[in-house]
């Protein structure tokens, strides 16, 4: 039998409220994270973003399988981020609150502190610049990486975001330093 939408689980317990594993098909979901999400869609007609930050994870297969440093899990994490944003963008569904904050407003100032953040970066030429400037406008690192993420897609499209994941199945970074190259060099 061929079954051409991914399984969702729900399972007493996962690695958070949901888990997508990385590489693989579906995602799993708490019963509690299940029944908040399903009666605000009732109550609300608001789709929660937890189905499709998951469905990120699902997608990365880009780094190289011999290398599991803690720096990637913020670029891991990152792309899980934007993957779920430009999903909700495109998908133009209405989208309940994230952290607290309408997700419009949790949009608006991460494009705002990246905004802030970039031309500071760009024009340091020290090496330890980059930490300082990541920590004061996103002490989250994985909203940093979702940010550069973003940027590209606004700056150049899907189109770009394709060719770049096809770039990194052949040629995976192997540190954050490389990243962050690939990144800035393509900005």
């Amino acid at each position: 039998m061929k079954i051409d939408r991914l399984p969702v689980a729900i399972v007493p317990s996962t690695c958070g409220s949901g888990c997508g594993r990385l590489g693989r098909k579906g995602i799993e979901i708490t019963e509690e994270k299940f029944k908040r999400i399903y009666n605000q869609f009732v109550q609300h007609g608001d789709y929660d973003h937890l189905f499709f930050y998951e469905l990120g994870r699902n997608f990365w297969f880009y780094e190289p399988s011999d290398i599991k440093l803690q720096e990637m899990d913020d670029i891991r994490t990152g792309f899980a981020v934007f993957f779920r944003d430009l999903l909700l963008y495109e998908l133009k569904i209405k989208v309940a609150p994230i952290n607290g904050k309408p997700y419009s407003e949790y949009m608006v100032d991460k494009n705002e502190r990246w905004k802030k953040m970039k031309p500071e970066w760009l024009q340091s030429n020290k090496p330890n610049e980059f930490e300082i400037l990541r920590g004061k406008y996103f002490p989250n690192g994985s909203v940093f990486w979702s940010a550069l993420w973003w940027e590209r897609y606004q700056m150049y499209g899907n189109n770009s975001i394709q060719k770049m994941l096809q770039y990194l199945q052949q040629y995976p970074p192997k540190s954050e330093s490389e990243w962050l190259k690939l990144f800035t060099e393509n900005c």
